[in-house]
Protein backbone atom coordinates (compact mmCIF):
# COMPACT_ATOMS: atom_id res chain seq x y z
CA UNK A 1 0.00 0.00 0.00
CA UNK A 2 1.38 3.58 -1.20
CA UNK A 3 0.82 6.34 2.42
CA UNK A 4 -2.35 7.55 0.62
CA UNK A 5 -3.72 4.00 0.89
CA UNK A 6 -3.61 2.77 -2.75
CA UNK A 7 -2.44 -0.61 -3.58
CA UNK A 8 0.71 -0.75 -5.94
CA UNK A 9 0.21 -2.98 -8.53
CA UNK A 10 2.10 -5.31 -9.83
CA UNK A 11 2.47 -6.59 -13.75
CA UNK A 12 5.14 -8.14 -15.49
CA UNK A 13 6.66 -7.41 -18.79
CA UNK A 14 9.09 -8.93 -21.77
CA UNK A 15 11.10 -6.78 -24.02
CA UNK A 16 11.51 -9.43 -26.50
CA UNK A 17 15.02 -8.65 -28.79
CA UNK A 18 15.86 -11.02 -31.89
CA UNK A 19 19.48 -11.24 -33.30
CA UNK A 20 19.04 -8.02 -35.69
CA UNK A 21 18.25 -6.20 -32.23
CA UNK A 22 15.15 -5.25 -33.06
CA UNK A 23 11.96 -5.44 -30.57
CA UNK A 24 8.64 -7.39 -30.84
CA UNK A 25 5.70 -5.64 -29.99
CA UNK A 26 2.24 -6.06 -30.34
CA UNK A 27 -1.62 -4.76 -30.69
CA UNK A 28 -3.85 -6.25 -28.20
CA UNK A 29 -7.94 -6.67 -29.09
CA UNK A 30 -8.54 -3.83 -26.53
CA UNK A 31 -7.29 -0.99 -27.65
CA UNK A 32 -8.06 2.43 -26.64
CA UNK A 33 -10.92 4.58 -27.41
CA UNK A 34 -10.54 8.23 -28.30
CA UNK A 35 -13.37 10.97 -27.36
CA UNK A 36 -14.68 10.49 -30.82
CA UNK A 37 -15.06 6.58 -30.37
CA UNK A 38 -12.12 5.86 -32.58
CA UNK A 39 -9.84 2.71 -32.02
CA UNK A 40 -6.29 4.36 -31.35
CA UNK A 41 -3.93 2.42 -32.63
CA UNK A 42 -1.35 1.30 -29.57
CA UNK A 43 1.78 -0.55 -29.76
CA UNK A 44 3.01 -2.37 -26.38
CA UNK A 45 5.18 -5.07 -24.85
CA UNK A 46 4.12 -8.53 -23.92
CA UNK A 47 3.33 -9.90 -20.33
CA UNK A 48 0.42 -9.23 -17.84
CA UNK A 49 -1.00 -8.20 -14.55
CA UNK A 50 0.87 -10.30 -11.42
CA UNK A 51 -1.81 -12.04 -9.58
CA UNK A 52 -1.63 -12.42 -5.57
CA UNK A 53 -0.17 -15.48 -4.82
CA UNK A 54 1.19 -16.21 -8.10
CA UNK A 55 4.18 -17.72 -8.42
CA UNK A 56 6.62 -15.82 -10.49
CA UNK A 57 8.70 -18.17 -12.00
CA UNK A 58 5.41 -20.33 -13.30
CA UNK A 59 4.08 -16.91 -14.22
CA UNK A 60 6.58 -15.62 -16.93
CA UNK A 61 6.49 -19.36 -18.83
CA UNK A 62 2.84 -19.36 -18.85
CA UNK A 63 1.68 -16.04 -19.94
CA UNK A 64 5.10 -15.98 -22.56
CA UNK A 65 3.43 -18.72 -23.83
CA UNK A 66 -0.17 -18.12 -23.62
CA UNK A 67 0.25 -14.59 -25.65
CA UNK A 68 3.13 -16.17 -28.54
CA UNK A 69 3.62 -19.40 -29.93
CA UNK A 70 7.33 -18.96 -29.93
CA UNK A 71 10.27 -20.70 -27.75
CA UNK A 72 11.74 -18.10 -25.60
CA UNK A 73 14.81 -17.55 -23.40
CA UNK A 74 14.93 -14.73 -20.38
CA UNK A 75 18.23 -13.40 -20.83
CA UNK A 76 18.23 -11.00 -17.58
CA UNK A 77 15.82 -9.64 -15.45
CA UNK A 78 15.74 -5.71 -15.78
CA UNK A 79 15.64 -3.51 -12.80
CA UNK A 80 11.78 -3.16 -11.74
CA UNK A 81 9.95 0.23 -13.14
CA UNK A 82 8.11 1.90 -11.25
CA UNK A 83 5.31 4.57 -12.33
CA UNK A 84 3.33 6.69 -10.44
CA UNK A 85 0.40 8.77 -11.71
CA UNK A 86 -1.07 11.51 -9.69
CA UNK A 87 -4.58 13.29 -9.60
CA UNK A 88 -4.57 16.81 -7.73
CA UNK A 89 -0.85 15.57 -5.77
CA UNK A 90 -2.59 12.81 -4.80
CA UNK A 91 -1.37 9.29 -5.98
CA UNK A 92 -4.06 7.92 -8.54
CA UNK A 93 -1.93 4.34 -9.52
CA UNK A 94 1.09 3.24 -8.62
CA UNK A 95 2.43 0.23 -10.78
CA UNK A 96 5.86 -1.46 -10.45
CA UNK A 97 6.98 -3.18 -13.73
CA UNK A 98 8.78 -6.78 -13.48
CA UNK A 99 10.96 -6.28 -16.63
CA UNK A 100 12.60 -9.61 -18.52
CA UNK A 101 14.43 -9.18 -21.29
CA UNK A 102 13.95 -12.18 -23.48
CA UNK A 103 15.57 -13.87 -27.05
CA UNK A 104 13.74 -15.80 -29.35
CA UNK A 105 14.20 -19.81 -29.43
CA UNK A 106 12.48 -20.38 -32.69
CA UNK A 107 10.30 -19.06 -35.14
CA UNK A 108 6.76 -16.78 -34.44
CA UNK A 109 4.37 -19.56 -34.87
CA UNK A 110 1.10 -17.71 -34.06
CA UNK A 111 -0.07 -15.37 -31.20
CA UNK A 112 -3.04 -15.43 -28.37
CA UNK A 113 -6.27 -14.48 -28.81
CA UNK A 114 -6.34 -11.02 -27.13
CA UNK A 115 -3.21 -10.03 -28.93
CA UNK A 116 -4.28 -8.58 -32.84
CA UNK A 117 -1.21 -8.38 -34.36
CA UNK A 118 2.47 -8.63 -33.67
CA UNK A 119 5.68 -6.71 -35.05
CA UNK A 120 9.32 -6.20 -34.98
CA UNK A 121 10.77 -3.01 -35.30
CA UNK A 122 14.09 -1.69 -35.30
CA UNK A 123 15.05 1.43 -33.35
CA UNK A 124 14.89 3.36 -36.12
CA UNK A 125 10.76 2.36 -36.52
CA UNK A 126 10.25 2.49 -32.98
CA UNK A 127 11.22 6.30 -33.33
CA UNK A 128 8.89 6.59 -36.31
CA UNK A 129 6.03 5.15 -34.07
CA UNK A 130 6.86 6.75 -30.92
CA UNK A 131 3.34 8.32 -30.36
CA UNK A 132 2.06 5.11 -31.36
CA UNK A 133 3.64 3.20 -28.47
CA UNK A 134 1.53 3.25 -25.15
CA UNK A 135 3.37 5.36 -22.36
CA UNK A 136 4.35 2.35 -20.53
CA UNK A 137 6.37 0.88 -23.37
CA UNK A 138 8.06 4.02 -24.15
CA UNK A 139 9.14 3.92 -20.48
CA UNK A 140 10.02 0.63 -20.66
CA UNK A 141 12.47 1.36 -23.53
CA UNK A 142 14.37 4.15 -22.19
CA UNK A 143 14.73 2.12 -18.82
CA UNK A 144 16.23 -0.77 -20.80
CA UNK A 145 18.43 1.92 -22.66
CA UNK A 146 17.11 0.59 -26.25
CA UNK A 147 16.47 4.49 -26.54
CA UNK A 148 16.47 7.44 -25.50
CA UNK A 149 13.68 9.75 -25.07
CA UNK A 150 11.43 10.15 -28.01
CA UNK A 151 12.62 7.36 -29.65
CA UNK A 152 16.20 8.98 -30.04
CA UNK A 153 19.18 6.18 -30.54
Amino acid sequence: MTPSGKKIKVAVRFLIFNDFNEVLLMRSEHEAIDPDGNSIERWMTFGDWLEKGTSLDNFVGNKAKAQLDMDLEIVESLRPVEIIQKENGNIADHTVLLVYRMKPLSDLRGFGLAVKTVGWFTKQEIRWFWEKLTDETRTLLMASHYVKDRGET
